[in-house]
């Protein structure tokens, strides 16, 4: 059995600091609200039950996963924004042996259980408390984001978590000052473990307001500047709100930043230099997924453009293609680390390589003569056209230097004749002629790799943790009847 002491003075201090709603959620409240849940909602239940939570709530969330592990039960915890199919689609996949939820319509579709939930509650701290449990058993299953088709379910255990907290807590030499803020949703990965889980098990502070937005933006900006030691976990779609802000703002009023660390998707050159320029900081790229969570950050001593980092001491990581690579070759990114639990929830083994037991991520990329990691793209998002792959990657990156195009963004649609058809999608600061846009890529491109069609759009669709929905984009290709 494992154990982690929270003293006084610890459960006396903020865990969840909401400057909006001027709450200040205490390691004793969390304990304690904890206790009311399994008494009023978990009684019944026994050891490696199932329960899935649907909500997003952060003090809800929280104390409803450390209550199921006080009672040794599997909590999993999922997006409650998804779409009646979704939801049905999941739980075709996945028994569970209760539903809970705080959303009164989620409630009347599925017949949860409906909970509702106080946070502002207080009781007399003993000297200390005793979290104890089992390192080998299964935590909390987290959900991928199911930008591109259904929601993979992803389990973890406590050594996976304890083990990557550590590792991050040594690489970016946190000190006891270290607090964190939050602008992520708390029922994903980026927000959830990123930042809630990973300050509960360091106990430390997290600021959360709910996800970022240009209403709660500034104030939270105010309210971290008192921070000596801000850790920030952000995604590339908020960068242009908070620059946005920033530059309304007084830069003495500005927080100054420990670390600020960019994920979920790769950050482009101009949005890096933005937020740097607003900021007076660095951002640096991490790499992680919710399958083996932190991987790599791109930090100092030495920060290499466009790389996503070095791997922590704990992550194994080479390129792959039928051997291992040498540096500066492009292949498979493959992953032994003992933050990864080794299959998803009540599904087959994830892709291993059976000799030696490496994960492959489904990423593309390379490691230079350094060790740093170069992501440059995903292996499902190869295209086969006619026999030959075709990077999307390497197509954006020539519209992209199209004069007046911002963004690019090409993908695929199944064709009888060729295999797959190429189509583009780009944003743009004035309306772009596509025709000369074609033009311009027969100079650059093999002919059979230009788009066959390229549309502007306003802006690109954007899953709830900032990515681009591939799985909308397809359906204006639908819409569209290509």
């Amino acid at each position: 059995m494992e154990v982690i002491t929270f003293n006084l003075k610890v459960l006396k201090s903020c865990f969840i600091s909401n400057p909006l709603k001027k709450i200040d959620f205490t390691f004793e409240q969390l304990f304690y609200c904890s206790e009311i849940l399994i008494k009023e909602e978990l009684y019944s239940f026994k050891k490696n039950q199932r329960i899935l939570l649907i909500s997003s709530d952060v003090y809800l969330i929280i104390s409803f996963i450390l209550a199921c592990w006080n009672k040794n039960i599997i909590p999993a915890i999922i997006s409650p924004n998804l779409n009646t199919e979704d939801y049905n689609s999941l739980f075709e996949r996945i028994t569970f042996d209760s539903i809970i939820t705080d959303i009164e319509n989620i409630h009347d579709t599925f017949g949860s259980t409906l909970i509702k939930f106080n946070p502002c509650i207080t009781k007399k701290a003993p000297g200390q408390i005793e979290f104890i449990f089992e390192s080998d058993q299964t935590a909390i299953v987290l959900f991928s984001s199911g930008s591109s088709g259904s929601q993979k379910a992803i389990p973890l255990s406590f050594s996976n978590i304890l083990i990557n907290v550590n590792s991050f807590k040594e690489t970016l030499a946190l000190t006891e000052k270290a607090s964190f803020l939050c602008t992520s949703p708390v029922w994903h990965a980026h927000g959830l473990y990123n930042s809630i889980i990973t300050s509960f098990f360091l106990q430390k502070k997290v600021i959360y307001s709910g996800i970022l937005n240009l209403f709660n933006s500034t104030k939270l900006l105010q309210f971290s500047k008192k921070e000596p030691e801000l850790v920030y976990h952000l995604t590339p779609s908020m960068i242009p709100i908070l620059c946005s802000v920033a530059s309304k703002m007084d830069q003495k009023k500005l927080p100054q930043f420990s670390r600020v660390i960019c994920g979920t998707s790769f950050l482009d050159d101009k949005a890096k230099t933005d937020f740097e320029n607003k900021f007076d900081t660095e951002l640096i790229q991490q790499y992680g997924m919710t399958e083996v969570l932190f991987i790599s950050f791109n930090d100092k001593p030495k920060i290499k453009a466009r790389s996503v980092g070095k791997p922590l001491g704990i992550v194994d990581l080479n390129i792959w293609d039928k051997q291992v690579l040498e540096p500066n070759q492009e292949g498979q990114i493959r992953i032994k680390s003992p933050s990864f639990y080794g299959c998803y929830f009540d599904e087959l083994p994830i892709t291993k390589t059976p000799e030696d037991d490496f994960f492959f991520t489904g990423d593309i990329g390379y490691l230079d003569d350094e060790g740093y990691l170069f992501i440059t793209g995903r292996e499902k998002d190869i295209i086969k056209k006619g026999g030959l792959a075709v990077s999307p990657n390497k197509i954006n990156k020539i519209i992209e230097s199209f004069e007046g195009v911002n963004k690019a963004y090409t993908l695929s649609q199944l064709d009888q004749n060729v295999g797959e058809e190429i189509f583009s999608f780009i944003t743009a600061s004035h309306n772009i002629n596509i025709s000369n846009l074609k033009d311009y890529l027969k100079t650059r491109l093999s002919i059979n790799i230009i788009p066959k069609e390229i549309f502007q759009i306003k802006r690109f669709p954007l899953n709830e943790i900032g990515k681009i929905s591939k799985k909308d984009l397809n359906n204006i290709l639908k819409s569209q009847n290509v």
